[in-house]
């Protein structure tokens, strides 16, 4: 791009045109930045806003960062890198609430600080099944994603992850 070249660091062989899934998998800034050339930086950057990178989550939690998304326009070389992550700045729960959006088929749900629950059943996620996401994230297990998927109820049909909306 420009003078630049942008390329990946172990990247896999073979691949030259990366789904969404392997850009993610593989964290391809070539693939990402791809992704975003198919967009003009207007478009692009109203995304990311909607997304809630540039503001604060709207979760109430004082203090927050707002980030940083840089304003309109965007030189080519400002558009690919933002497109890799490069060039803005974001909070993890920005990022969070970014991911869950678009793991919701993009329904943005402002996060919410959970103090306590109370009755039978009131962990948030059950104690064994924590234990062994974390084990799974700390691993980089390709499963975690279909695990998370499918862990909000478990066989009796109790709640074993965020049974209120949102």
């Amino acid at each position: 791009i420009g003078n630049h070249t942008i390329s990946d660091h172990d990247a896999p062989a073979g691949i030259r045109h990366p789904t969404p899934a392997q850009i993610l998998e593989v964290s391809s800034n070539v693939g990402a930045l791809q992704v975003g050339l198919r967009m003009s930086g207007t478009q692009h950057r109203h995304i990311l806003s909607e997304l809630g990178f540039g503001r604060p989550s709207g979760g109430g939690f004082g203090g927050e960062s707002r980030g940083r998304l840089p304003a309109l326009p965007w030189p080519t070389v400002r558009h690919t890198s933002i497109s890799y992550g490069y060039g803005l700045s974001a909070t993890a729960l920005q990022v969070l609430t970014a991911a869950t959006a678009i793991a919701d088929e993009g329904r943005l749900h402002p996060p919410r600080l959970v103090d306590r629950r109370s009755g039978p059943g009131s962990d948030l996620l059950d104690r064994r099944l924590a234990v062994e996401l974390g084990e799974e994230l700390a691993l980089g297990s390709g499963d975690l994603v279909h695990r998370l998927e499918h862990v909000h109820r478990d066989a009796d049909g109790a709640g074993l992850i965020g049974d209120g909306p949102g």
